[in-house]
């Protein structure tokens, strides 16, 4: 009885088979590559794989709960154990559900990708090597991968790479990668044979969240040894005491223009306290040198003394591209023998702006640079960049060209500025908001200019010394300054000097029309209501 069913089976089969030949359809669209029983059976294992995965990931749903739930959980042992029990073949990191593979990770609980139904290869080898890029942004994956069949397929965290051609009996693989973690490469052979590779990288920077001195110390070292961190944030979480003083000082987070910080600081409004710096060395403050950086939501105390040029409160010199955004410095500055010395910043470079900020301390040197100069300022020794909606408080000291906001306006711009605080030098030329204003050649922004500005500050000096401006470089320079305004007292010119410009303006004011000139002044500011000021307008941010 079942041989004679075995025959009507297979007389069934040919006859349906004769009758789709006589249908007008040949055996390749029944049998061949894309025929149709070759598609059936594609389409079948496609859905025995989807409900392997579907089954896994179900698996790896249940294990999140367990991880959230139970303090003992561990990652090793608590995956292996639960997916065992659940009728799966645990090789490492690989899970064999139903005969289809998939490679998890375990710490994600997550399918990082289908292997489908291959066999291990036992002749396939891959070697995986990783070299960490100098600045730390990045790392280097080599994948060297020898076998005596060629490669169908080769992947990396499931992501397909292009096969290389095969030198000396082998290929080599190279794959750029920006974060850390573990990476595991499949290769699958002509044979239909695999094999799997892992590796864990590190030492690649990546964002981070800083709570105690020791974290930021730590984080200032590594910028020191090469990382940039480029393209990365560092967030504040805490107020930092530094507890700086002479035996326990401050060494800025970028050491000079050629160990720089790239990144994104975000001091989250917190306060960093207490910094000390005694040195002669360059380049001192918070951070010592940034370039396509952004520095932001910060404030600075504590004492610089006796420190080598450039120097600033939050950093010492701007190389380009960066934004130094709502950040407060309450250091005092007593330089004895420096130049380029700002509250905020030392100097800013093109392409860089400082913007939302203040400076409450008091910035002093009697030192210079070869040509005579101290270039001293609450906000920025000298600027090339721009400086907008800041203030100064802070009483400024030098031998030559110092000024309210910055000692150098050099090329670029002071807009929507006010200072309250004392400028004085030794030799000549200081302004209550810039010391010296001057255009360079081969300047590239095109123009030097200072407009809605105001200053009460005492300012004096043997000459060349100005309420508002303290000397033009020449009259013939693209320079521009308009609605300029600055406190009438002691017989002190709004612009000093000798060397005016039609295009440079600035007025002298009373006290009281000072107080009413908010609206003047234009949008950034508002009327002093609260009296934070002396009835004296302030920037809205205030």
């Amino acid at each position: 009885m079942e041989k004679n069913t075995g025959i009507t089976m297979i007389s069934l089969v040919v006859t349906i088979i004769v009758l789709i030949i006589l249908a007008g359809v040949s055996m390749s669209m029944i049998v061949g590559d894309n025929g149709i029983i070759t598609q059936a059976q594609n389409a079948k294992k496609k859905t025995e794989e989807a409900q392997a995965r579907e089954k896994l990931d179900i698996a790896l749903m249940e294990l999140q709960t367990e991880k959230y739930m139970n303090a003992n959980y561990n990652a090793e042992q608590f995956v292996t154990d639960y997916l065992t029990s659940q009728g799966m073949v645990i090789q490492e990191d690989i899970v064999i559900v139903d005969g289809y593979q998939f490679v998890i990770d375990r710490g994600n609980l997550s399918i990082v990708q289908s292997l489908g139904k291959g066999t291990e290869s036992q002749t396939i080898k891959i070697a995986l090597n990783s070299n960490i890029a100098s600045d730390y942004t990045k790392a280097t994956l080599t994948i060297e991968i020898q076998g005596s069949n060629n490669l169908k397929k080769i992947q990396v965290n499931g992501e397909q790479i292009d096969i290389p051609e095969k030198t000396e009996n082998k290929y080599t693989v190279t794959q750029e990668v920006t974060t850390n973690g573990n990476y595991s490469v499949y290769v699958l052979d002509s044979n239909e044979e695999y094999k799997m590779g892992k590796i864990e990288i590190t030492g690649i920077s990546e964002d981070m969240q800083i709570s105690t001195k020791e974290e930021l110390e730590n984080f200032r070292d590594r910028v020191n040894t090469g990382a940039t961190y480029e393209g990365r944030t560092i967030i504040l979480k805490n107020d930092i005491d530094l507890q700086g003083n002479a035996d326990n000082q401050w060494i800025p987070i970028g050491r000079d223009e050629s160990i720089v910080f790239k990144g994104t600081f975000n001091g989250n409004k917190h306060v960093i306290r207490n910094i000390y710096i005694d040195t002669t060395d360059a380049f001192q403050g918070l951070f010592g040198s940034v370039q396509d950086a952004t520095i932001e939501n910060v404030t600075v105390t504590g004492n610089i003394v006796n420190s080598g040029d450039w120097v600033g409160g939050i950093v010492s010199s701007l190389l380009g591209n960066t934004e130094i955004i709502n950040c407060h410095n309450e250091i005092n500055i007593q330089n004895l023998n420096s130049y380029y010395i700002g509250g905020v910043v030392g100097i800013i470079n093109r392409q860089s702006t400082v913007k939302n900020c203040s400076n409450k301390g008091n910035v002093s040197s009697s030192g210079k640079n070869a040509g005579g100069e101290t270039t001293i300022g609450g906000i920025a020794g000298a600027c090339h960049g721009h400086i907008e909606s800041c203030y100064n408080t802070g009483n400024i000291h030098g031998y030559r060209l110092a000024g309210g906001i910055t000692g150098g306006l050099l090329q670029g711009e002071i807009k929507d500025c006010y200072n309250t605080g004392n400028v004085e030098v030794e030799n000549r030329t200081a302004g209550g908001i810039s010391g010296y204003i001057h255009y360079y050649s081969e300047a590239t922004l095109g123009y030097t200019r200072i407009i809605n500005t105001y200053s009460i500050g005492e300012v004096s000096g043997p000459s060349y010394v100005g309420a508002s401006i303290g000397e033009i470089a020449n009259k013939e320079i693209p320079v521009e300054a308009s609605n300029n305004y600055a406190l009438n007292q002691n017989n002190m010119p709004a612009i000093g000097g000798n060397v005016t410009s039609e295009n440079v303006k600035a007025d002298l004011k009373t006290s009281d029309e000072l107080k009413q000139l908010a609206t003047i002044l234009g949008s950034t500011f508002k009327a002093d209501t609260g009296n934070i000021n002396d009835g004296y307008p302030i920037l809205r941010w205030q």
